[in-house]
């Protein structure tokens, strides 16, 4: 795919964020992403969170760029939590601060600890806790859980 986009002449509508997951019941979850912000992966035992290593290149960029795979054992209610900078590029109304993943990380932590974690909840327990009032920047959440 990167080598196709890469031979398009309109080098300015490269693809910012893409991920490619392969879910097989039974095996570990596969992803590759390109341009993508880190995704968060949220750990129900230990309730912790972590941000996954795996980036990419911009697809188009470079007709010679590789994509590595990273694959993940999920247990019980384990999340990953896929983004795009339209969340972290945005600002707080009230303290006119830019947002980051610390603050993805922190509304992860306080939906992410039940069983079912809703990915409107989700969006909006971010805009209530840090005073949104509009985006500028498109944006893009998706959830994956495991269960039983």
């Amino acid at each position: 795919m990167n080598k196709q986009i890469s031979h398009d002449l309109q080098v300015a509508e490269v693809f910012t964020t893409l991920s490619v997951i392969i879910i097989q019941k039974e095996m570990p979850l596969s992803i590759a992403t390109a341009g993508a912000m880190k995704p968060l992966m949220y750990k129900y035992k230990s309730q912790s969170i972590s941000e996954l290593n795996i980036t990419g290149m911009l697809l188009g960029i470079s007709e010679d760029s590789t994509y590595h795979q990273l694959e993940l054992e999920m247990e019980h209610n384990d999340k990953i939590l896929f983004y795009s900078d339209g969340y972290t590029e945005t600002l707080n109304s009230k303290t006119k601060e830019m947002l980051s993943t610390e603050d993805m990380i922190s509304v992860l932590k306080k939906t992410g600890c039940t069983e079912k974690t809703d990915i409107k909840e989700f969006e909006e327990t971010y805009i209530k806790d840090f005073n949104i009032t509009s985006f500028d920047d498109d944006r893009t959440l998706l959830l994956i859980s495991k269960s039983k």
